[in-house]
């Protein structure tokens, strides 16, 4: 643990919790990790709630980098645009901080339909890394996104598809 390099933001926690010995290569953590996304959801929520740091569970991505990678992983599936087509996915226009499933024009899983879910930092960035681990039964038929930064970014520049 001390010589991963790590920074703990909220991308990198939700990794942790969910296969620790994955994570870091090493650690003596004998936890296996939570499987439910939910689970991690709340852990990350209850540790960003002990900071006084209202940001501290927010994805620190940066804009310009978040439209590129969107352009390299997203919008073969997705369109971005307000009033866009839906493609092979619903379109992610306003997407940020609704329900799952809430945009129109698409036909969702039931998966995703009864998940509760809200899309969060935490919830795109897991999405984004597995989607198929992270809610199973999803119709995303994406391998994922491994690198964290490139996720964090694509919320940062999703969050200004207002």
């Amino acid at each position: 643990m001390k010589e991963s390099g790590i920074i703990w933001d909220g991308a990198a926690f939700t990794e942790f919790v969910t296969n620790p010995s994955r994570f870091v290569k090493g650690t003596k953590m004998s936890f296996n990790g939570f499987k439910k996304a939910e689970q991690r959801a709340d852990l990350l929520a209850y540790f960003a709630s002990l900071s006084h740091d209202d940001t501290s569970h927010a994805a620190e991505g940066d804009v310009a980098a978040g439209e590129k990678a969107a352009t390299k992983y997203c919008v073969v599936c997705h369109s971005v645009d307000k009033g866009g087509k839906t493609v092979f996915g619903p379109n992610l226009f306003d997407m940020y901080g609704k329900p799952a499933g809430a945009i129109e024009g698409y036909k969702y899983s039931d998966a995703l339909l009864n998940s509760g879910l809200v899309w969060t930092d935490s919830n795109i960035i897991e999405f984004l890394a597995d989607p198929n681990k992270f809610l199973p039964g999803t119709k995303a038929q994406f391998a994922g996104i491994k690198s964290a930064k490139d996720r964090a970014d694509i919320v940062a520049y999703m969050k200004t598809l207002k």
